[in-house]
């Protein structure tokens, strides 16, 4: 049983990508006006506005064209439309799981096992199938906007206690209040 799952609106998500974008661009916009040398935090935003524009085609071609012919847009493992779609956190022995079936651990293998292992309900998904068949449709099925798209969603979920993946950057201040004093 998954440890949580949450149904996902694609029109929702693509609206609230778009504001996030929106937010982004007027940043970096900022940033770019500014006097001092913004470089790398130009970079970062920029990074940003590069995963939620992939992230956003995903989910547009989710809603719009996953279900059409191959020859429209579509794939052969999308059967029919959808609107909406479910992904679940994973638990760390599903994690484990993951990374004791692959041996080439770069960020896209790890994506697909991810989606493979985090998808609940969408048109792609068979719950009956061995996770070695749905590891092929995902890797072999989907568009890589699509897999970012569902990675983040379900990469988002796995998370507790950080959601902003900050866990690594805290400041000294934060670091000492936290380590135990001896009396």
């Amino acid at each position: 049983m998954p440890l949580r799952t949450q149904r996902y609106d694609l029109t929702d998500e693509i609206e609230r990508i778009d504001d996030e974008l929106a937010d982004l661009k007027a940043t970096r916009q900022d940033l770019i006006d500014a006097d001092e040398d913004k470089r790398d935090a130009i970079g970062q935003v920029n990074q940003r506005i590069t995963t939620l524009e992939a992230e956003q085609r995903g989910a547009r071609w989710a809603r719009d064209e996953a279900h059409l012919s191959p020859s429209e847009g579509g794939v052969e493992v999308w059967d029919h439309s959808v609107d909406t779609l479910e992904f679940a956190a994973l638990s760390a022995g599903e994690i484990a799981e993951i990374f004791s079936e692959i041996t080439n651990r770069t960020q896209r293998v790890v994506n697909i096992h991810m989606v493979a292992q985090g998808t609940v309900d969408a048109p792609y998904h068979d719950s009956d199938a061995s996770y070695d068949e749905r590891v092929e449709t995902v890797g072999g099925g989907l568009p890589a906007a699509f897999v970012k798209f569902a990675y983040n969603r379900i990469n988002s979920l796995s998370t507790v206690g950080n959601p902003a993946g900050t866990a690594s950057k805290r400041s000294p201040a934060e670091t000492r209040s936290q380590t135990p004093t001896s009396n």
